[in-house]
């Protein structure tokens, strides 16, 4: 798999540390913009501490990447915090981008002041994660989030900046983690001690192909090898053992689905925080090509979707205002076919000839959807969003 290349480098003036301010233990976590997002602490010091570790966890894994790609890959890995409407979000990617994973830390579970909005980068290095292995609930723990109050030092040294580099599949998998999510099916659920047994019986090492999952009396989920009435397709389920870090404090585990064998796992959490796990239909497939964000081209990699509150919200990223024509190939392909598409209506919708690579595709739209005669149609069957054929002549029938 080639990589694109990346498209932003960041610096963080500091480390994050945990530290102790008068007496208190003082969470910094520091970002890669120069301003405060919130300042306080935390009402369950082991919720977040766990919620943190287990993002950074996602970011640091790999399901399906060449091993020479390893050691650059590990300098990507650090995630990002989203700071607004009373909440905090971490988010990130695994290496292959076939996982995404966000905790979301509501109101309820901090004291303190929320300074500032935005969206950014967040130091997690391995002495920062060595520390919040270590934090315990029963005491205060302070936490500062942004870049301006570096008044707690690791070890008492002096600041060291480091440079990473985000790559575009990243920004094309905000958008398209989005958009999966706002499409999918609620399915069954399981509740305190089941979602232990449930994440132990996930298989360890990698699994081709799709099984579905369903309810189960007394079990609350169960994976099955064939399909049943409302069971739900899924692939690559032992990526789902991430969640181990946090089954002793989960209050349930809620998944949706899709046709295409997606699947998202919402934890909720004992003190109100859940964490989200979006799975690709295989271990091997990222989610940054499946496409699905043209079936909403209103949206951009600016706005995430929340399935536990089944709505939008802003995540203002500070890469670049980039719209999704720049990070989808198809669209900018398609805008390319739109004057050269020739149209027929018909009763049920329309036919029209596209031109190819030494071709002419057929497009048909009637009230069984939209079909093209291309490769990558037959290929897909619509799965991973339409066509850029099919693109460009919806296009020009809406023209």
């Amino acid at each position: 798999m080639t990589s694109p290349a990346p498209i932003v480098s960041l610096r963080y003036p500091a480390p994050s540390s945990l530290g102790t301010v008068a007496g208190v233990p003082r969470l910094s976590l520091v970002t890669s913009e120069a301003r405060d997002f919130f300042t306080g602490a935390a009402r369950a010091p082991r919720e977040l501490a766990t919620s943190i570790l287990l993002i950074g966890q996602v970011a640091r894994s790999r399901f399906h990447t060449p091993p020479g790609m390893l050691a650059r890959i590990l300098l990507e890995a650090d995630p990002v915090v989203n700071v607004g409407n009373s909440h905090l979000r971490f988010e990130a990617f695994s290496a292959c981008c076939g996982v995404y994973g966000r905790a979301d830390v509501p109101n309820g579970a901090l004291d303190g002041a929320w300074t500032s909005q935005g969206t950014t980068n967040v130091d997690l290095g391995a002495p920062m994660r060595a520390a919040l292995v270590g934090v315990v609930d029963g005491q205060e723990l302070g936490l500062a989030v942004g870049a301006d109050h570096l008044t707690v030092r690791a070890d008492g040294g002096e600041a060291v900046e480091r440079q990473i580099t985000l790559p575009r599949r990243w920004l094309r998998g905000f958008l398209e983690s989005a958009a999966i999510q706002a499409g999918m099916t609620e399915g069954p659920m399981a509740r305190g001690a089941q979602v232990v047994r449930f994440l132990r019986s996930l298989p360890r090492s990698a699994t081709r192909g799709s099984v579905w999952v369903t309810s189960a009396a007394g079990t609350g989920l169960r994976v099955s090898a064939t399909p049943s009435p409302g069971a739900l397709r899924a692939g690559g389920l032992e990526r789902l053992r991430l969640l181990e870090r946090a089954a002793s404090q989960a209050v349930s585990l809620q998944v949706w689905g899709d046709d295409s064998g997606c699947t998202a796992w919402r934890m909720a959490l004992t003190h109100g925080g859940a964490i989200t796990l979006l799975l690709g239909p295989e271990g091997w497939r990222g989610l940054s090509g499946e496409g699905r964000s043209l079936e909403h081209l209103e949206r951009s990699p600016h706005q995430g979707f929340d399935l536990g509150e089944g709505r939008w919200f802003p995540r203002e990223l500070p890469y670049g205002a980039r719209t999704q024509a720049e990070l989808q190939p198809r669209l900018q392909a398609a805008q390319e076919l739109v004057a050269a598409v020739r149209l027929t209506a018909t009763e049920a919708g329309f036919r029209a000839e596209v031109p190819g690579t030494g071709t002419v595709h057929h497009v048909v739209a009637d009230a069984d959807g939209v079909r093209c005669t291309c490769p990558w149609y037959a290929k897909h069957s619509g799965e991973r969003g339409p066509c850029k054929h099919v693109l460009a002549a919806q296009w020009a029938a809406d023209a």
